[in-house]
């Protein structure tokens, strides 16, 4: 059941069953007219004080779950992204030695070595920046990787 659907519920029987009850107990307590409005008076604001606690009591209670559920994507979030850093890196050192094998035999010309060079180097500094990140925010992530990125994520 929806939070918003949940709380109406809880109060709405409260309210329907604090007005049935409440008004039966002051008829039966209550014979004359003064006591009576009186003990209205009383019961009404005695029903906006146990309903404005227990609406503050329901909220909190839902602004807590979803507090638990946003920290716990972003401890998901972390973990991934601590994840995909490893696998990159990884595979960084693996092009790394590529690179080198690639120096040592001369199988490519020295300004394609340059350019792979480059492009590793690039790389390991966007997973660097990446890893830094604290935020959900995907501005800030789209920042991270790039003019073409921004453009994406605004799409």
């Amino acid at each position: 059941m929806k939070p918003h659907h949940r709380i109406t519920g809880i109060y709405l029987i409260v309210g329907l069953l604090w007005i049935l009850l409440s008004d039966r107990a002051l008829q039966a307590v209550f014979h004359e007219s003064d006591g009576f409005t009186w003990a209205q008076t009383i019961k009404g604001m005695a029903f906006v004080l146990v309903t404005g606690t227990m609406l503050y009591l329901l909220i909190r209670s839902h602004v807590q779950r979803q507090e638990a559920a946003e920290q716990e994507k972003r401890a998901l979030f972390l973990q991934t992204m601590r994840a995909v850093n490893h696998i990159l890196n990884n595979f960084l050192n693996n092009m790394q030695y590529f690179k080198l094998t690639a120096e040592e035999s001369s199988a490519l010309e020295p300004s394609v070595i340059d350019e792979y060079d480059t492009v590793i180097h690039e790389t390991a500094a966007k997973i660097r920046d990446l890893s830094a990140i604290e935020s959900l925010d995907e501005t800030a992530l789209a920042a991270h990787m790039g003019p073409d990125a921004a453009d994406r994520s605004s799409s």
